[in-house]
């Protein structure tokens, strides 16, 4: 392309006479042309601001071409745009695209004419509908519209860039003219036009001329394919109050942060747990049997409570647990309980409905019991703790806890959006929402393995902590990275994680109880400090006075998942061998011997009897869900 020397002279306006001939000519050489070439629609220019094109699916071609552009201190341009076509035949339609790209495109006007706005990828298109405008013959558009450039971050220059013709434009024009007004301070000896068809010479088809601070391109039989661009090298900070979206850097963090506001506002309100005294507890809490602790703590009664159950009436003497095969149990039926609550009862005569005393009910037909089972003792319990007062979980501190979660899973699915934004570049449809899925999902696993804390081994529980918080990190950083990228620091991507971070801990601790269960709960966690953190000492001195001691307390440290801990500290404490457990399995007397079972072997096989028997009734569950 040729680069154009400006003139400075009176624009002068031509001869009327001369214009029609020239018109007259033009018309018929395009005539001609079209029986021979059949013009195809091309993409807009991917660079430069006016790229606007007329397209149609029958032919025409440009008789006019006339522009006027006014340059504006903010780096934004005003638009005025007349087209003069000639239409061969009745169109039905005809499509008039100004391109959206690097660059904001506002205010798009066509007076006078009856059209639909819309938007095609990187094109808004202005869709021309109404048959006055579409018949065969010579028809006038005009179109406003305003470009506003944004702010190119560049601490050298700054600079003005128009690109009015591109050079991949699809028709010939009869009759161009551009004029380009520039600011009253602009220095016109730093503007350079290019133009000219890709890959060849100029053929000097434009005339420039200047007058004052406005420029003004004039060509006639301007060929298709031939572009005109305006290119100046400004000093920095040239243009003022330019469009500019860094904003979005800021507003990502204080956007995070707000959202912790309300969430911890939130917890304020009501996502608290009552205030309760603190007291030291080292045997069973009279009125709370092992089987209530974990609907008392968690609010919902699971499979794990009608193993300890089992464990439970074990240790009574109404059932021995029976190893015959690796990870292959049975129960055996002793003595029916007597002396215990109603539900206990229930549960055993559930279990060995149809067996008699001595006999076992093996494991293929403890599934189906232990689902009747789990029913009856979930009816017992809710029905016991329904007070109001004796909530795991308040209805208010519920609600606040889901709301936090849609709240933050927002706030993060926002982000892309404030990147997209910063880079001016078209907002995704898809990115936000699934940061807001990824969002919510993880950070519900996270506050719900939080609430199974004192369900879990310790192993399992951090090993669930840590993974939801590695992929929820991941998550964050995923969506926080495009801005510290755009904006040259990782400090936002620092800031937006330790605001999503807190937020999690205020939505995992958002889950108050009532004053009743509270304080109940004060004391089942004292005893599970005792059994967590006491010595042999401190169980000796306490065995002295219960030898059944030990088995009295199992059932709870197997609820708090603390069995292992617990019989650390009996084994080398005179504990009477556990007749309620044997181990049958070919092979193991001869290792062991006549050697009764240790508290800690003990435990250990519990430990393996309980995870048995839950994935035996997961899996029985999900038969029963997938084909019921």
């Amino acid at each position: 392309m040729r680069r154009a020397d400006i003139q400075s002279m009176t624009i002068q306006p031509s001869a009327p006479g001369f214009r029609a001939a020239l018109h007259l000519i033009a018309s018929l050489l395009m005539c001609v042309m079209l029986v021979l070439i059949v013009p195809a629609d091309r993409a807009a220019a991917e660079d430069g601001q006016d790229t606007t094109r007329v397209t149609t699916e029958t032919d025409y071609y440009i008789t006019e071409y006339n522009m006027d552009i006014t340059v504006n201190k903010n780096h934004s341009y005003d638009v005025i745009k007349e087209y003069k076509v000639n239409i061969p035949t009745d169109l039905e339609r005809l499509e008039i695209k100004v391109p959206t790209g690097s660059y904001s495109v506002a205010e798009i006007r066509i007076e006078d004419v009856d059209c639909k706005f819309s938007t095609d990828g990187n094109y808004r298109v202005i869709t021309i509908t109404s048959p006055d405008d579409l018949t065969a013959g010579e028809h006038t558009f005009l179109i406003r519209y305003q470009i506003e450039e944004y702010a190119d971050h560049n601490d050298n220059m700054d600079m003005l860039y128009i690109n009015v013709l591109p050079p991949d434009w699809d028709r010939g024009i009869v009759s161009l003219r551009i004029t380009l007004s520039l600011p009253d301070d602009f220095n016109l000896d730093n503007l350079v036009i290019y133009s000219g068809q890709y890959g060849t010479k100029d053929d000097n088809v434009l005339r420039t001329v200047r007058a004052g601070q406005r420029i003004m391109v004039t060509g006639e039989d301007i060929p298709a394919d031939y572009g005109i661009t305006f290119k100046a090298e400004l000093p920095n900070g040239y243009w003022q109050d330019v469009l500019d979206n860094a904003w979005t850097a800021s507003f990502s963090c204080i956007l995070m942060g707000l959202g912790l506001i309300l969430i911890m506002l939130l917890w304020v309100i009501g996502g608290k747990d009552p205030k309760t005294v603190h007291t030291r507890e080292s045997v069973p809490i009279e009125g709370v049997h092992p089987v209530d602790v974990g609907y008392i703590i968690s609010g919902e009664t699971r499979i794990r409570d009608i193993i300890t159950l089992i464990i439970y009436l074990g240790i009574k003497g109404s059932l021995r647990i029976c190893e015959y095969e690796p990870k292959r149990y049975k129960l055996i039926k002793l003595a029916e309980p007597k002396d215990e609550p109603r539900f206990v009862r229930g549960v055993y005569h559930t279990l060995f409905d149809d067996v008699y005393a001595g006999r076992a009910l093996e494991m293929e037909d403890l599934g189906p019991r232990l689902r009747t089972a789990l029913s009856n003792v979930s009816l017992h319990i809710e029905s016991g703790y329904s007070s109001e007062d004796m909530q795991a979980c308040t209805k208010l501190s519920r609600i606040f806890r889901v709301a936090s979660l849609i709240l933050l899973s927002i706030c993060v699915g926002i982000l892309p959006i404030l990147a997209d934004m910063y880079e001016y570049r078209e907002i995704s449809k898809i990115s936000p929402v699934v940061l807001f899925a990824l969002t919510l999902l993880t950070t519900a696993f996270i506050a719900n393995t939080f609430d199974d804390y004192y369900d879990l081994e310790q192993r399992a529980f951090f090993g669930r902590m840590i993974g939801g918080s590695v992929v929820f990190l991941a998550v964050l950083f995923y969506a926080a990275r495009p801005i510290a990228v755009a904006s040259g620091t990782y400090l936002w991507v620092a800031l937006i994680i330790l605001l999503g971070g807190l937020a999690v801990f205020f939505i995992c601790i958002m889950k108050a109880r009532a004053r009743g269960n509270a304080v109940l709960v004060a004391r089942l966690l004292s005893l599970r400090r005792f059994i967590d953190r006491s010595d042999s000492y401190e169980c000796a001195d306490i065995m002295a006075e219960n030898e059944n001691y030990y088995y009295d307390m199992l059932p709870y440290a197997f609820q708090f998942s603390l069995i292992d801990k617990w019989a650390k500290k009996f084994r080398w404490l005179h504990v009477k061998p556990a007749a309620w457990y044997s181990d049958e399995i070919q092979g193991h007397a001869f290792t062991r011997g006549n050697r009764p079972s240790t508290t800690i072997e003990i435990a250990r096989e519990m430990n393996t009897f309980a995870r048995t028997i839950e994935s035996e009734y997961q899996t029985m569950e999900h038969k029963y869900r997938l084909f019921s």
